[in-house]
């Protein structure tokens, strides 16, 4: 299997490197015309424009998409072992416009949305680090295997009482994650603790693997400010590897396990200053209403968690909107002429940040904190590039390290990770980034050095 992977990636790297090999004009004195490979090269995706399939699917409000990402990392000091790993996913993407796809302006705002994704995680570095679930240093890791994660359908008011996107329904088998807690440019990191637990997953089912039955309720009355709940069937061991997200039923042995899973939230979001600087700023509230038992022994009906979101931009690059023209005849001088203004910058420096708290009684990670900052295009000429640094704190729940004293265990406190990337986006749809993690108290016990970690991970949509 490893062999097949090997020339899998050899190809892909050959098939780069030939791309960007000039070709020799065959046409003395005029123009080169566009190779296949310079048209591949240059395109939306990996795979190509499928002989204009993919355009005639997409004017039919049909978008397929497959995106591949994989982590090479390396533990260099401290963890259990100095060693290397690797682990990859892959995501099956379809999202269809309703009213396109039958011609029917009646059902205009109406999508359907479906994922399959595929992991391997064998070889990954994560069993050598030491770490929890929380801050494992690859994300990739999760629910691994075949999971059917998404299927579900969104209907968005187009306008109602003169408000554009006033009212959002959308129900079916969802991924909680990936619309609660939104933060875009965590997306950029490799630990799991920032990319997608957020110090929640110790508490409650968090996460890209955890897949469910419900649906979402969003108002937005104005551009500014918006406010969604959702309600889920909540139900025990949903990111198991062996359920492959197939467990339509929750706990299908014994439903009375079962119970209500709602998020709530409520945020504003401002576009500040003349730059318009984006920002995002919500609070939030989870109940999962499954049975457990608290640390002191006593069964709990289920267990809440708030979480505070604050992410702003805070520059960006100036667009001209003015262009030169040439000097006027009489009195040598430049003359301007305004020009259709552009579309917003987006290079420019960002920040992110998540607070979390819940109740230790019952919860493993009482409190949380994350921070980062992701600058798009900081070196000149190289605009779609990333940089990026985000530090993660989380602290342990004093009456579980109470249960671990009284079980002759060393106790859980606190434990952190600190992460600088900068992805190289090699064209529209490949990149590569270096990344560099430093995990503080792997595990929390203070049983493992910290972990030095360096790699890179790879991605590319096809």
């Amino acid at each position: 299997k490893n062999k097949h992977m090997k020339v899998i990636y050899s190809s892909l790297v050959g098939l780069l490197l030939a791309s960007i090999v000039p070709v020799p004009s065959i046409y003395a004195g005029e123009a080169s015309p566009k190779s296949f490979l310079t048209d591949w090269w240059d395109g939306k995706y990996g795979s190509g424009n499928w002989f204009g399939a993919r355009d005639s699917l997409e004017d039919q409000g049909i978008e397929l998409k497959v995106n591949w990402r994989a982590n090479f990392l390396a533990i260099v000091d401290g963890g259990l072992q100095q060693r290397g790993g690797f682990d990859q996913e892959i995501n099956f993407d379809a999202n269809v416009d309703v009213a396109k796809l039958i011609q029917w302006e009646a059902v205009d705002g109406l999508s359907l949305t479906g994922n399959v994704r595929w992991r391997e995680a064998t070889h990954s570095v994560n069993q050598y680090s030491g770490t929890d679930s929380t801050f494992r240093p690859s994300a990739f890791t999760g629910g691994a295997g075949w999971r059917f994660r998404k299927a579900y359908a969104t209907y968005g008011t187009p306008e109602m009482f003169g408000v554009k996107n006033l009212l959002t329904l959308s129900g079916g088998w969802q991924v909680p994650t990936d619309l609660f807690l939104v933060q875009p440019e965590s997306k950029l990191f490799v630990n799991q603790s920032i990319r997608t637990a957020k110090g929640i997953n110790p508490n409650l089912p968090w996460g890209g693997s955890f897949s469910t039955w419900g649906g979402y309720v969003k108002l937005q009355p104005t551009a500014w400010f918006y406010a969604q709940s959702g309600l889920y069937l909540g139900y025990p061991n949903g990111t198991d590897p062996r359920n492959h997200a197939l467990s339509f039923a929750g706990n299908a042995q014994d439903p009375s396990f079962n119970g209500i899973y709602s998020i709530s939230e409520i945020g504003v979001t401002p576009k500040i200053g003349p730059s318009k600087l984006s920002g995002k700023y919500a609070a939030g509230f989870i109940y999962w209403g499954v049975e457990k038992n608290g640390y002191d022994g006593v069964p709990y009906d289920g267990n809440f968690q708030f979480y505070w979101q604050a992410d702003q931009q805070l520059y960006r690059e100036s667009s001209p909107e003015e262009q030169p023209l040439a000097k006027g005849p009489a009195d040598g001088k430049t003359v301007t002429t305004p020009v259709a203004a552009k579309k917003l910058n987006p290079q420019g420096l960002y920040f992110f940040s998540t607070i979390n708290f819940a109740p230790p009684v019952n919860n493993l990670m009482p409190f949380y904190v994350l921070a980062g900052l992701v600058y798009k295009g900081l070196i000149p000429g190289r605009d779609t590039d990333q940089t990026g640094i985000a530090f993660a704190y989380g602290s342990y729940s004093f009456d579980a390290a109470q249960v671990d004293e009284r079980r002759g265990n060393e106790p859980r406190s606190d434990q952190a990770v600190l992460e600088m990337d900068y992805r190289f986006q090699i064209n529209t749809w490949a990149y590569v980034q270096p990344t560099f993690q430093y995990i503080i108290r792997p595990g929390a016990r203070g049983l493992v050095e910290n972990d030095t970690i360096l790699g890179l991970q790879l991605g590319a949509n096809f």
